[in-house]
């Protein structure tokens, strides 16, 4: 049932020839609007340079600190799932791009002081980091829109292990680079297996030039593109002629 706030926002979204949204489950939650689904999408640098994660157990999480889910996510996974995991991988890291100011934020509390995790500030080309990871890791609850993350992950030949809520826009399409679980404290028993199993998480690192295509901003903004034209073809002239 809608809020008298929902509503007022959907009297909003009705002044408008279209809605466009970043996920089919946003979609999904506009029924009476005239919406159109634009996903997300990376540039060709993240899949231009895939080499297979041997030998590597450094987890990467790229979430801005800026953004409270991004923060709440990893502060709950080094709450819950971080020693347990150093117990049974005693030699993995974790390094968190946090964005401008991320190191300031996270002070010098214990949680931010573990062995093994790493915070950096505003990193320019996370691609680099996502070259020299194992795999990625999403830990985020009660989103809209897609993580951005997720997509830069899938394209440069890295497993990303996520809540199924962070793999919003991803999660319906099948790419088996995507594992998901439901709850953040599930993040456990496939990490040990991930990062001991080098053999498994390198069989699915490394997409289809299909799967690669789907995530590419290149066809996000022909896909806009047409729905332009297409709004523009339909349009009433508003000057009589």
């Amino acid at each position: 049932r809608l809020t008298a706030e929902d509503e007022r926002e959907m009297d909003l979204f009705h002044r408008y020839d279209s809605v466009f949204v970043c996920s089919e489950e946003d979609a999904r939650l506009l029924p009476r609007l005239p919406v159109h689904v634009i996903p997300n999408g990376v540039s060709q640098e993240f899949s231009r340079n895939y080499r297979p994660s041997l030998g590597n157990k450094a987890l990467l999480f790229a979430g801005v600190f800026r953004y409270r889910p991004n923060f709440l996510g990893i502060v709950a996974f080094l709450e819950t799932v971080w020693d347990d995991l150093r117990q049974e991988v005693p030699d993995v890291e974790l390094w968190i791009l946090g964005g401008a100011g991320a190191r300031e934020r996270a002070g010098y509390q214990s949680l931010w002081q573990k062995p093994g995790v790493t915070i950096f500030d505003y990193v320019e080309h996370p691609v680099t980091f996502l070259e020299r990871c194992a795999l990625s890791v999403n830990p985020l609850l009660g989103i809209r829109g897609s993580s951005l993350k997720v997509a830069e992950s899938l394209a440069a030949g890295r497993v990303c292990l996520s809540t199924e809520d962070g793999a919003r826009g991803f999660g319906e399409r099948g790419y088996r680079s995507l594992l998901t679980v439901p709850s953040i404290a599930d993040f456990t028993g496939p990490l040990v297996r991930l990062l001991t199993d080098t053999d498994y998480r390198v069989s699915m690192e490394r997409l289809s030039p299909e799967e690669i295509e789907w995530l590419s901003w290149k066809l996000s903004a022909e896909k806009q593109i047409g729905f332009y034209r297409e709004l523009l073809q339909n349009r009433p002239d508003r000057n009589g002629q």
